[in-house]
């Protein structure tokens, strides 16, 4: 009978058993890492550095993350893939910076979540991994401009920002002065003094484009100097800062007073204001954009085509439809004695004007640049601390040493958006833009900016609020 000798399979110093020896190793040590420890977070650092919030997460390997944001609330969130241990869960830093909140570690859907609290909205971070190592860069303090040309001579641009009071956000138009196909012009209701949104008095002047002007009266009438083609019909506050529009084309920023004044046959007669209650004393005149008078209180007389006229006693109540309307006191010999027909000429001269003669003038302030520097004259124009203090929506124009005219318009009390700007920040503004002079025009809920029947900016009353005056840009007939 045959028999056999059984052998073992695998001995050492057989050679042929080696690599099954390397494979059993290859399975224990998967069977190992199956039951090793998760990725970890092991730690969190938050730090300002160069106006950006820096954020570094210490991790035990390299692994998935997720970083979005929020606008209500403002948040921006950091998820990983990565656990959390107990000590570190609740971990919360606080950040001494305007726009940051606290920075908090919790256990998210992913294992560890960041959530960085702010005041309001920033642009998603700059995202660098070295290593285990994640570092994110959220800018806290940038600025950034664009400028686009929408037709020739015409340029609309925007700029964002973050400061360390919050956001801004800003539009402006720039209008080269040079241009043949180019002008700009004071607009106003049609019918007499009133109110309309700045797209209505584009649309109804057939502007290209335009923006809020001067501070107005609750009836429209205008609170300041206002000339149109020519024809005064508002005269100045306290010789505040004016923008002057010449019969050349060219624009100048300055203070202005205006002098007015009656002409017949070689003698002058005073004339104290223009489409505004009288005062005793006083001699006022009044144009057809007044609208209905007042009760007669002393004397009156009408001008037409250079000759005076007895007032007829209805007109208390119309509007002086033709010509102008001069009221004074009863007792006033000089305009008493003009007979039906006798010469009688309105007058008025701006000082110091305009080198090229003044065609248009709007009447804003206070002044804010002056030979390219911040100069700002609110207490000497006498201006409330509504106008001079605080961020609000401002609306400003400047004019450049190129004969360019800036149509800055600035938003606020929208603290996700913009918080406004106060005087010297709308004058920097303006500065960096190349304003050589600038001033501030009425602002608040009144700032709007249009170009085309769109509204460019965001007005603060969520809406357009109607306004009593513009300054208009339009592009002239044939171009």
């Amino acid at each position: 009978m045959r028999t056999f000798r059984l052998r073992p399979w695998w001995r050492p110093g057989i050679l042929i058993g080696a690599p099954l020896l390397g494979l059993l190793f290859a399975l224990l040590s998967h069977v190992s890492s199956v039951f090793a420890q998760a990725p970890m977070l092991k730690s969190l650092s938050a730090s300002l550095v160069e106006e950006h919030l820096r954020l570094d997460l210490e991790l035990t390997d390299s692994v998935p993350f997720r970083v979005w944001r929020s606008h209500t609330p403002a948040r921006l969130v950091v998820d990983v893939e990565a656990d959390l241990d107990q000590a570190t869960s609740t971990t919360v830093w606080s950040v001494d910076d305007p726009a940051v909140g606290d920075v908090r570690l919790v256990r998210g859907p992913l294992g560890a979540r960041v959530v960085v609290d702010l005041v309001y909205p920033l642009p998603l971070p700059l995202v660098e991994r070295r290593g285990t190592t994640l570092t994110l860069r959220i800018p806290v303090r940038y600025k950034e401009s664009e400028e686009l040309q929408v037709r020739p001579g015409v340029w609309l641009g925007s700029i964002q920002a973050l400061e360390a009071h919050g956001p801004v956000s800003a539009t402006y138009l720039k209008v080269d002065l040079r241009h043949p196909d180019l002008s700009m012009g004071i607009g106003t209701r049609q019918k007499g003094f009133g109110l309309d949104p700045v797209r209505s008095l584009a649309s109804a002047h057939g502007a290209l484009a335009a923006v809020n002007g001067g501070y107005f009266h609750w009836s429209g009438r205008p609170l300041g100097l206002v000339v149109q083609r020519g024809r005064l019909t508002s005269a100045d506050l306290y010789g505040r800062a004016a923008l002057t529009l010449g019969l050349d084309g060219s624009a100048q920023i300055g203070n202005q007073r205006v002098e007015m004044w009656l002409e017949t046959e070689g003698r002058v007669i005073w004339v104290d204001g223009i489409n505004r209650a009288r005062a005793a004393g006083e001699v006022v005149v009044y144009t057809p954009e007044y609208g209905p008078l007042p009760a007669t209180a002393g004397g009156r007389i009408l001008i037409e085509d250079g000759r005076a006229y007895p007032s007829p006693s209805d007109l208390s109540i119309d509007a002086p439809n033709w010509g102008l309307a001069v009221e004074f006191d009863s007792n006033h010999s000089e305009l008493i004695a003009l007979s039906p027909g006798d010469p009688l000429r309105f007058q008025h001269q701006l000082f110091p004007g305009h080198a090229g003669g003044v065609y248009d003038a709007l009447g804003g302030g206070p002044m804010l640049v002056s030979e390219g520097e911040i100069r700002i004259t609110g207490e000497r124009e006498r201006f409330q601390p509504d106008v001079l203090n605080g961020r609000a929506p401002r609306t400003a124009v400047g004019v450049t040493v190129d004969d360019e005219l800036l149509l800055l318009v600035v938003d606020g009390r929208n603290p996700a958006v913009s918080v406004g700007a106060t005087l010297e920040e709308l004058a920097q503004l303006l500065i960096e833009l190349g304003a050589e002079t600038a001033m501030n025009l009425d602002g608040g809920g009144s700032s709007t900016l249009v170009l085309k029947n769109r509204i460019l900016n965001r007005p603060s009353d969520g809406q357009e609020r109607p306004v009593g005056n513009g300054l208009l840009l339009f592009v002239n007939e044939g171009t």
